[in-house]
């Protein structure tokens, strides 16, 4: 059953870093560039904030599997229109035809992650949710390296290649529909009858849910410049070209898998998820001040690939909290919350940040960033050594009374 997952992460997330790489190089060489990849970055977020709980509630309602599929050929529609849009209608055009791709790509996430832990036993929810993050980041790296390669050959390939890989996702989610008894059957109106008002109370009832939106969402927000800022440090600042680019790309991708893998490993010994949580924002920030002095393309792959390994643990462990912390008939409403809140502060900030990428250069916007995650990072370790101390206490106490 995981293999047909882990071919449709592999083939999705490879095509989706051969086109965002495109897209986003093809910014930097116009005018205003950062305020461009702004919008395009906008373009992939403002969906989590305008359409999550319409993907929460379709996700909770319908078949996932079939949804995930009908998602992926929503996309390779999408990418094969991305260039004509272009041509025709211009950047509101491409911009356009950028956000109907995103709201689809909610969607199909949103979908996956409400099936999985009805697929798998909780002891190795976290094992999957790894190797399937572990499957699509390595997918991601060669997809990240060969996209600049294929904007050489011609504007059209990489959009071209993208479709492709979306359809041996979409084909490799039918074969699991159709060879599998346990994927989720659409739920019942009496289970999917709770409002987006009540799913709302059902997070910031739960102080754990509440704790993890509210941090989650601060660590985002000071994440959100990179995409504009590190486009722009390689191509103004480093005065890389579009395959250094796609290579510090690939560095983001690898780290993402390292990460993947090593919270896989030590998952069962971490003492407090919340505390894996802090450790990887504080990790993230660090690494973000130091790529803001970094002075070679070289260094700057080696500082993202530390970045996204320590960004990757984190994502991985909170991914794994929320879906075990909430019941199937609302998992995919809740988990659409999260990235309301997540998402919808990232766009809100972007467009700020490239503007801010224009006006002061990368280099301050990422020593901004670097300084701003430490927050979140450290109330989140104080957090998890305050609840791992109370449970110490509580288990002492339990062993006297006995």
């Amino acid at each position: 059953m995981l293999v047909p997952l882990v071919v449709s992460r592999t083939a999705s997330g490879a095509g989706d870093a051969v086109q965002l790489v495109a897209i986003v190089w093809m910014a930097t060489s116009s005018a205003e560039p950062g305020r461009k990849i702004a919008l395009i970055g906008l373009c992939y977020l403002l969906p989590a904030a305008l359409f999550g709980p319409v993907a929460g509630m379709l996700a909770d309602r319908m078949n996932r599997c079939a949804l995930a599929v009908l998602c992926d050929t929503v996309r390779i529609v999408c990418t094969l229109m991305l260039v004509p849009a272009l041509a025709v209608l211009g950047f509101i055009g491409l911009l356009a035809v950028l956000f109907i791709y995103a709201c689809a790509s909610l969607t199909f996430t949103v979908s996956l992650s409400s099936a999985l832990p009805d697929w798998v036993p909780g002891g190795a929810l976290l094992r999957t949710n790894s190797l399937l993050a572990t499957s699509g980041y390595i997918a991601a790296i060669v997809g990240s390296s060969v996209g600049g390669i294929l904007l050489t050959m011609s504007g059209r390939v990489p959009f071209f290649a993208n479709s492709v890989l979306l359809f041996a996702s979409a084909l490799s989610l039918f074969v699991l529909r159709l060879g599998t008894q346990r994927c989720p059957v659409p739920l019942d109106e009496t289970e999917s009858r709770s409002s987006f008002k009540e799913v709302l109370g059902y997070v910031f009832f739960d102080r754990r849910l509440r704790l993890l939106v509210i941090l989650s969402t601060c660590a985002v927000v000071s994440f959100a410049p990179s995409l504009a800022a590190l486009a722009v440090l390689v191509n103004v600042e480093l005065h890389g070209t579009s395959t250094d680019y796609g290579l510090v790309q690939a560095g983001t991708t690898a780290g993402l898998a390292a990460g993947a893998v090593v919270v896989a490993l030590a998952g069962r010994r971490t003492k407090s998820q919340m505390q894996t949580v802090g450790v990887s924002y504080v990790l993230m920030g660090v690494m973000t001040i130091l790529l803001s002095r970094v002075a070679t393309i070289t260094g700057a792959v080696l500082l993202v690939v530390l970045r996204s390994g320590a960004n990757s643990a984190g994502s991985v462990m909170l991914q794994t909290m929320v879906q075990q912390r909430t019941t199937s008939r609302l998992r995919g409403r809740v988990l659409s919350v999260f990235g309301s809140f997540q998402e919808g502060a990232r766009g809100a900030v972007l467009p700020l940040a490239g503007w801010l990428v224009d006006l002061v250069g990368p280099r301050l916007v990422l020593l901004a960033m670097g300084l701003a995650l430490l927050l979140p990072g450290g109330i989140a370790v104080l957090t998890g050594r305050t609840r791992r101390d109370l449970d110490r206490r509580r288990e002492t106490s339990m062993g006297g009374s006995s």
